[in-house]
């Protein structure tokens, strides 16, 4: 499958770059993609890593998806700078079984998946970070889709499924609200990620449904990010289609016509 989008047009396309969530696989490679594209980028992370340093862009350090001031701080250290185009990439996920659950770490993954990334877009939106004609795209999971799910996946990873779905209702109400502000929002599911974070959890599984590297998926995503018009904001959205869909392709009636960009169930 090849790219929508040359790299030569990533400026026109993407302007100003704020990547939140810079530092794990899939957050450096999209930060790498815009970079490449010719795009003025600001990144944040928890913890500057060697990659990111090596990085044409701004690094924002210290931004932490579970900090209740993060939001105001991360604007006081932005200056008033505006952004065309905004990438929250920030994730978290660990495995759960029935009989065996946590509580913390169900409330960690909703914290840093649901909850941080809907509060920083809007502390971006309190501090005039973005204007009119703005674009917003969530990473987001397939995992968080109802309609995904089968019994012959099974059960399990509550706090996973949970906190994703939650991430979905709650940029859909985003999008709704930032429409009259002039500001589209995608959900986007990137594709079944080879990263530390699925490495331990579902490398047996990698073959089977297509996993793919975050430098591979990079191009898909930010071209659903390109491709955000206010008269379509709020989709929810597989950025390499089928391909890399993960276990909710159990779900898939006809894979096949499941293009880069299409939409999935909620």
């Amino acid at each position: 499958m090849e790219p929508l989008i040359p790299n030569s047009d990533y400026g026109k396309m993407f302007g100003t770059v704020l990547v939140i969530g810079g530092t794990g696989g899939l957050g450096t490679a999209i930060t790498e993609a815009f970079v490449k594209g010719g795009c003025k980028v600001s990144v944040t992370c928890r913890k500057v890593t060697q990659k990111l340093s090596e990085l044409d862009v701004q690094v924002i350090e210290g931004v932490d998806m579970r900090d209740s001031d993060g939001p105001k701080n991360l604007v006081s250290k932005l200056g008033g700078e505006v952004f065309d185009t905004v990438v929250v990439v920030a994730g978290y996920f660990t495995t759960e079984s029935l009989g065996n659950m946590s509580r913390d770490e169900q409330l960690k993954m909703f914290e840093i998946c649901a909850i941080g990334p809907i509060r920083y877009v809007d502390g971006l939106y309190s501090g005039g970070n973005l204007k009119s004609g703005s674009k917003v795209g969530f990473i987001t999971s397939e995992g968080g889709s109802m309609g995904l799910r089968t019994e012959r996946e099974g059960g399990g990873n509550y706090g996973h499924h949970g906190s994703k779905a939650a991430q979905n209702m709650m940029c859909l109400m985003l999008a709704y609200d930032l429409k009259p502000h002039g500001v589209p929002v995608v959900m986007i599911h990137p594709g079944f990620m080879k990263t530390e974070m699925t490495a331990d959890k579902y490398a047996d599984k990698y073959e089977e449904f297509g996993a793919v590297f975050p430098h591979e998926a990079a191009p898909f995503i930010v071209d659903c990010v390109a491709r955000l018009e206010l008269e379509t904001t709020g989709r929810f959205v597989s950025a390499m289609g089928s391909k890399g869909l993960g276990l909710g392709y159990y779900a898939l009636k006809d894979p096949e016509n499941m293009k880069p960009g299409c939409d999935l169930p909620w």
